[in-house]
Order: C-alpha cells, then structure tokens, then sequence
C-alpha cells in the first residue's frame, strides 16, 4: 500500500502519514553509522511513535552493528587506531523524548571502557589500542540492546541480505534485495566503505600475478593463497597495508616480545619471504602519541579553537592558506614553544613543505616512522611532525564545522584536501606499538619498502591495500544506482555526496538520506566512531519524530 500525497507536509515535505497506517524505515547497511540511526530513533520516537512504526535493517554480515569493518571474527592482530577511551556508540548529551524504556531502565549502554571492564577487563585501560574485533562484540551487543527496545514496541526486522537497488516510484522508495522488491516510506544509507573490495579477486597484474584485497584476512590472506616463503608485493602504505603486513607476520604466529619501545621478533616461519610495501608517495603513517608525552595545559588550545569558530561569519569565502593554516601553524609552533624549544610558525611551515613536497626515499621513510615512536614514548623531545599532528587533532572539530557544508570558497576545496590527506598520515596514524613493529619488522628484512618508481615484479603475489575512495561508489551497489536515476547528486569540487543538516539527499524525491564516507568531502571527517562531530543522525530521527507528532496530536 502506498501513501497517497496530502497538501500538508512536515519536516523535508513528505506528506503526512494516514492514521494507523504503518510508517516504514529501512536502513541500508548496519555498521557503526546504521546503528547510530537505530539508537537515534530509539530515542526520539516516543512508545505511541514506535508502535505505528516498521523499522527493516539491511545488513549481510551476521553482526549487525559491527558490520564488516569491526567483524568480531577478525584476527586479535589487526587493532584499532583510535583510544578505547573516546570509544562510546550512545549519544550522551542532551535528554530526549524517550530517555528511559517501560520499565525505567535507561537507553543508554555502557561505553566502550564500561563495557570491557565487565566482559573483558584485560582490556580495560584508556590509553589503549584494543583488537577491532572486540569493539566489534561492544557494537553487535549495542545493537541487541536497541533491537530489544525497539521490538518492544515497534515492528524490528533484520534482513541478513545485501541490497542491490533502491528506486522511487513516484510515491514511495523501494529497495530490492535477494531478487524481491520492498516498499518503504523512509530509506536511510549507511553503507560506509561501499566501494571496499571484500572478498573479490581483482584483476592480475600485467605479468599474471593474482592480486588480492586484503579484506576479510582470514581468507584474502590465509596461506592457502599466500603460502610461506612466498614474495609478496603490497600497494598501498596507510593503515590497510598495515593490516596485511602485520596479518602476514603476527597473525602467522610471528611474536613481538617487548624490548624497550621498540619490540624485538621471533618468526613463526610461516611468513612470507618478504612483503614489499608499493606507495606512490613513499611517506608512512606515523605513530600516535602515548600518555608518556606530556600534556599541554588544557587552556592552551582554546584561544585558537576560538580564532577558528569565529570564521563561521566568513563561510563560502575561507581561504585554506590565507584563514585557516596561519592558525594551525601558530597553534604547533605555540606548542613546541610550551616545550621549550625555539620555534616560529614558518619552522613549522618550513617543516611541512619538506615533508609532503617531494616524494620520500626508504631510508627517509623508516626514519620518520622511527623518530615518531620515540617522540611517542616520550624517548625524545617533541618535534615538528608532533606538534602539526597534535593540533591537527585537537582543532579537527573546529575544522569540522568550518569545511563541511561548502564552508571553503569555491576552488579552494582541493588546497584543503591536499594538506587533509597528509595530516592522515601525521595525526591519524596508527598507535605508537604498531608503528614499532613495523620498524621491527624494517630492521629484520621481514618488511622492505620499495622505492617511489619500482614497479611490484617478481613476486607471487599482489595485495591491494588501497581503500576505494568515497566517490568510488560499488558499481554494483544502491549509491551507484542512485546516482545514476539523479536521485543523488555529488559536489561538483568535493564529489561527495550532498545532504542537508538532517541528511536528506539534496535535489532528491523526500524521504531519502545518507551518512557516512559516501559524503566524504562535503561533510568532513566520516571514518570515526565518535558521536560527537556530527549530528546529522540526531537531526534526521528528531525530523522524523516531529513529523510523527504532528500528525498525532
């Protein structure tokens, strides 16, 4: 049955809901994001909400608010690069409609550090890097917890199915999964990393090596298909890469026994005969910083933090190198100036240029990686790539705000992204131990980075540790074929996806929105699990909510 349209409408202008008609949700992809969207409903449609609802989830993997990416059946080798402690899937801040469930008992589960000590103590340190899988066990039992509410009241599916089309009608959206088409009234995407490779075989190189993706290692990189004392070539130098090599050491077996800040290895002997990293640029990831280094004063950001907010009144006319880098060079040379060494904003600019202007030799590169774990561990002062990073970081939600949304003057975008894709490598690397393995690894042989120019030949086997980017969309996938129809439209500077401030798809029939990476550039900073630089999520369940009111009051 379809909604026949009525001359009022609420919110994004979808027509108001028929009394006892069932109002149908369907939330495409359950990660991370499609779980935020469920704990947001949770909260903001009151019981008498609810019980006119039908909510579908979406989602192939067995473990619905992992998804994929945090699959608790990953190996314990392959770790999170963000704190267990800013690990948290509820939203904290503000009350809502439904803050409690019948019986009293608040919506809000534990984080991410209440719910180790209590399952997995061992765990349980802020400062820490824990096993993705594990977090993917915290976010499936989040996702049983706002099942359970949900199924409470409402009418809850999950269909472990992937969707292949979404389409509108004239009147409704329709997505159509496992051959069969389904009719609903709201469809949310939440499809994160559409364009990843999971589990495919892409194309050989031009000499026939088989060439793989890394993801699910359990079976892209097994030694069925790498054998040990096989060559293995690896594309890519980011956190993906890491992933395989260190799949292909540690998860074989291989030991790290701690030896210092830098960890020495004992081989299993099923490894590799040698893996070779490939990257265009020859720059690595460098390692995050430990407690050990010690703090700024708290207040020490927020004359700068400040500097930035107030360029909200100049949004669509920032200039990145006029508005925005004199603030975060001040705020690094500040920072090292804390430390007491000498140090003025064009050492720092100085610094940057040299780092991302050239492309970086071997030696350069394991440098860099090594002069990073000191500085984490507090072995050596603090340094430029330190300070650039730390602020990077610490103004990042400033930067947030400023950026998404068109903030930047027109053509000033790729100026921006060009600084952001190298600040992921300084700020956003991986923790300090697995930089030190990969130094380990470096200094063994286990691990050789090749030179900028030479080409991945004479090995057994390619890996492509490469993530598509967000404007990558799967060809076979429901973002595709929406951009396709014209029911999607890309940023013509950014080529991210554009939305409004709920998430509603701009330019499209209503009743459609999307979050997560396939916004990427016109919304900033997507691959996160904090719930605190955004709240497009919040926005878009508290629409729906007032849209639902409305009719019934």
């Amino acid at each position: 049955m379809s909604i026949a349209p009525s001359v009022g409408t609420i919110g994004w202008g979808v027509p108001t809901i028929p009394q006892r008609q069932p109002y149908r949700i369907a939330i495409v992809g359950c990660g991370p994001r499609g779980l935020h969207c469920l704990d947001a409903l949770s909260r903001h449609l009151t019981n008498e909400d609810l019980a006119r609802t039908e909510v579908t989830v979406f989602e192939p993997a067995e473990c619905p608010g992992a998804g994929v990416i945090y699959s608790p059946d990953q190996p314990a080798s392959l770790k999170m690069n963000f704190a267990t402690e800013h690990i948290d899937v509820w939203n904290r801040s503000g009350g809502t409609a439904s803050d409690a469930d019948t019986d009293g008992k608040s919506l809000r589960g534990p984080s991410l550090l209440q719910w180790l000590a209590e399952n997995a103590p061992q765990y349980a340190q802020a400062d820490s890097y824990i096993p993705r899988a594990l977090v993917g066990e915290y976010l499936h039992d989040a996702f049983v917890r706002i099942r359970r509410r949900l199924q409470a009241v409402a009418v809850f599916r999950h269909r472990q199915s992937k969707v292949a089309d979404v389409r509108h009608d004239g009147e409704r959206w329709e997505i159509k999964s496992q051959g069969r088409w389904w009719n609903f009234d709201e469809v949310v995407l939440a499809t994160g990393h559409e364009g990843l490779r999971a589990n495919v075989d892409l194309p050989p190189t031009d000499d026939h090596t088989p060439v793989r993706f890394v993801y699910p290692v359990q079976d892209s990189l097994c030694r069925s298909r790498i054998p040990a004392g096989s060559r293995v070539a690896v594309r890519g130098f980011g956190l993906t890469a890491i992933d395989a090599v260190l799949s292909l050491t540690e998860g074989r077996g291989g030991k790290f026994l701690d030896n210092g800040f830098l960890p020495s290895y004992i081989p299993s002997m099923l490894e590799p005969e040698q893996i070779s990293l490939h990257s265009r640029s020859g720059r690595p990831m460098l390692a995050k910083p430990t407690r050990k280094v010690e703090p700024v004063d708290r207040t020490f950001y927020q004359p700068f933090q400040a500097a930035l907010s107030a360029l909200q009144k100049q949004r669509g006319e920032i200039r990145f190198y006029q508005h925005l880098w004199p603030i975060l060079t001040d705020a690094a040379a500040g920072l090292m100036s804390a430390s007491g060494q000498d140090c003025s904003a064009c050492d720092i600019d100085h610094w940057y240029r040299g780092w991302s202007r050239y492309g970086m030799d071997a030696a350069s590169a394991q440098h860099h990686m090594f002069q990073s774990v000191c500085v984490s561990y507090a072995k050596r002062p603090i340094n430029e790539a330190y300070a650039i990073g730390e602020t990077w970081r610490r103004l990042y939600p400033q930067l947030v705000q400023l950026v998404s949304f068109g903030g930047l003057e027109p053509g000033q975008y790729q100026t921006f992204h060009k600084v952001a894709l190298e600040m992921e490598k300084i700020a956003f690397g991986p923790p300090a131990r697995s930089v030190a393995k990969m130094v380990r690894l470096i200094k063994s042989r286990h691990v050789r980075i090749a030179e900028e120019t030479e080409p991945p030949v004479g090995v057994d086997s390619v890996i492509d540790a490469v993530i598509a980017g967000p404007s990558q969309a799967n060809q076979s996938g429901p973002v595709r074929s929406l951009l396709q129809q014209g029911h999607l439209h890309q940023d013509e500077e950014t080529g991210g996806i554009r939305i409004h401030r709920d998430g509603a798809a701009v330019n499209s029939p209503d009743g459609l929105a999307i979050f997560g990476r396939a916004t990427e550039g016109w919304i900033l900073g997507n691959d996160t699990l904090s719930r605190t630089l955004h709240d497009q999520i919040e926005s878009w369940s508290q629409t729906i909510a007032s849209r639902l009111h409305a009719h019934t009051h």
